[in-house]
This record gives C-alpha cells, structure tokens and sequence, in this order.
C-alpha cells in the first residue's frame, strides 16, 4: 500500500466485476492462492465498518468473490486500497450538527449486478451530524424496475437496528413512485408488493418512520450503493 499511487474514486465505474473473471485453469488458481485475498477483505470490511463508510460498495462487490478470485479482482481491491491512501485521514465526525434527530438516506443502483442482475441497496442514518448506520447489500428480490429497487431499499433500511430509541424516523428517496408505495398509496394494485412488504405501510401507519422524497447530497453517500468517477469528486 505504501508503494502504491493515490487514486481519487474507490472503484473503476467503466470496469465491473464478473464471475468471468475468475481464474479457469490450476495454473491460474494456483497463482491466485498466493495472494491474500480474503484476509485483505476482512481487513477492509472491518474498516468499512468502523470509519469508512465511503468503500461500502465497492468492498461489497469485490468481497462476492472471496472463494475464487482471479487477478482482476485483485486489481479492484488493490484500487480499493490506492484511495485509501489518498484519504487515509478521512473518517466520521459527530457534534457538527445543532438537530440531533435521526434521519435515513436509501438508494438503489438497479440490475448492477452482471450475473443475475441483482439490484444493491445502499443505506445511510445520519445522527448528530456523522453516520451511525450504513451498509451496502445485494436485494435478494429481483427488481424488475427502478421503482422497485427503490422501494425494495426502504424496506431494508427499516430493518437496521441503530440500538437507542430516537422516536420517529424520517427516510429520504429520490423515488416518488417508491414512496408511494411505501406510504400504501399503490400497494392495492400492486398485489406481489402488498403480500412481499406489508409491513410498509404499518410501519408508517403506528408513526416509526416516514418517508420524503429527497435526493442523496454529495458523494459520500453514494460510494454506499454505487461506484463514482473522477468528476463526481
């Protein structure tokens, strides 16, 4: 890493990640169990975890292929930590924020995902002015719109546990076709909706949460559901 040229994004958006890459003969998988791939997942996502919010998705896509990666797969987490090195004095701040009401950001990147096309959700819940909740998953529904995606991500933002009672929640969605389903408004002509995620709207019903359309501000929440470019900086 100390060798390595800063880079300013976390993740190549013209180059996506594909079980293609895998390696296909013993000489190539024999090549790649000298590298330590696994362990520099783990050490990453703990980072994630901890402070680094921003390597999200990236870490996301480049842990599916911890059981057999190939070499670029390997360059994508090598590029993972080249931006690290560029921004290894980001972190999270808390105290710069005078409302300390807690407030969720989710978005969907729709069909990303090469193989089956799998839409990802990525979460946010900002309190007291730095993120105490965030993650990037694979949906395990498959969207067959953006809309869907999109309100998939609400729903999965509603089972993050935060650990402290912070009374009503408001979520942000750049869907309005989203939160009209989430707020019960088409669910009843959109019966695979209404039986998948019931819950919505009785959710909303007993006042946990409510949900306004709002677009993600800046970039650092979309490093969670997405892959930037440079511009985007």
């Amino acid at each position: 890493m100390d060798q390595c040229d800063p880079i300013n994004i976390p993740a190549n958006p013209n180059h996506r990640l594909k079980p293609e890459m895998s390696p296909k003969t013993e000489e190539e998988r024999h090549k790649m169990k000298k590298v330590p791939y696994r362990e520099c997942i783990g050490s990453l996502m703990y980072l994630m975890v901890m402070t680094r919010p921003d390597i999200a998705f990236s870490i996301n896509q480049a842990a599916a292929y911890v059981s057999n990666p190939g070499e670029k797969h390997w360059t994508a987490v090598n590029e993972i930590l080249a931006y690290l090195r560029r921004t290894i004095h980001h972190g999270i701040c808390y105290g710069d924020c005078p409302n300390s009401t807690l407030l969720g950001y989710t978005d969907a990147d729709w069909a990303g995902e090469l193989e089956k096309r799998k839409s990802s959700t990525g979460v946010l819940f900002l309190f007291n002015g730095g993120p105490v909740s965030y993650g990037s998953r694979r949906q395990r529904a498959t969207a067959l719109s953006t809309r869907d995606a999109e309100f998939y991500a609400v729903g999965e933002s509603l089972l993050l546990e935060i650990g402290f009672d912070v009374g009503r929640v408001s979520i942000r969605c750049d869907s309005k076709c989203a939160l009209a389903l989430t707020n019960g408004e088409e669910s009843k002509t959109e019966k695979y909706i209404d039986v998948k995620y019931f819950f919505h709207p009785r959710a909303t019903g007993a006042g946990e949460y409510s949900g306004h359309p709002h677009p993600w501000k800046g970039t650092t929440g979309r490093h969670i559901y997405q892959t930037i470019t440079s511009s985007d900086v």
